[in-house]
């Protein structure tokens, strides 16, 4: 089922759910396609039911992208470099890593201040906190697969 095109009428009818999750998913979708996701997970949400979203965190990715580190990633390196020179800048690194991917290309990037935007915008959702790996609700790999990397929030259906 393409979340995106679900009719509000079909919707109305699912079921309701205490928790959704979403690792890895919300970048794969533009700003405007993520606003619609948005509002369909809140449908199918129970009130005062959760929903986790990981995705990239857009300010490490930078701090990689500075610090050149990119290069050092051994297996990314490697698939990096049959597509772009081995001599590329690091911004090529960068590109590749956030807008490159073989199947499913990332089509925005967030940072934790954009996430939240994005949920606190939409009007349904409150409690809006970034779960970092520390935190006693986090584990690998139901909130974090790439822990190095990863932005993961939970917050809580209004």
């Amino acid at each position: 089922m393409n979340i995106l095109k679900v009719p509000d009428r079909e919707l109305k009818t699912m079921g309701t759910f205490d928790l959704i999750g979403m690792q890895h998913v919300i970048e794969h979708f533009s700003y405007e396609e993520a606003k619609i996701v948005i509002k369909n997970v809140a449908k199918l949400l129970k009130k005062e039911g959760y929903f986790l979203i990981t995705t990239p965190d857009l300010r490490i990715n930078i701090q990689m992208y500075l610090k050149k580190n990119y290069k050092f990633i051994k297996n990314f390196k490697n698939w990096a470099e049959k597509k772009i020179p081995k001599n590329a800048p690091a911004s090529f690194y960068f590109a590749i890593f956030t807008y490159n991917l073989p199947k499913d290309p990332h089509k925005w990037c967030y940072d934790y201040e954009g996430l939240k935007y994005l949920l606190e915008s939409s009007g349904y959702f409150k409690e809006i906190r970034e779960l970092k790996f520390s935190d006693p609700l986090a584990s690998f790999p139901f909130t974090h697969n790439r822990p190095e990397i990863d932005l993961c929030v939970i917050c809580k259906r209004i």
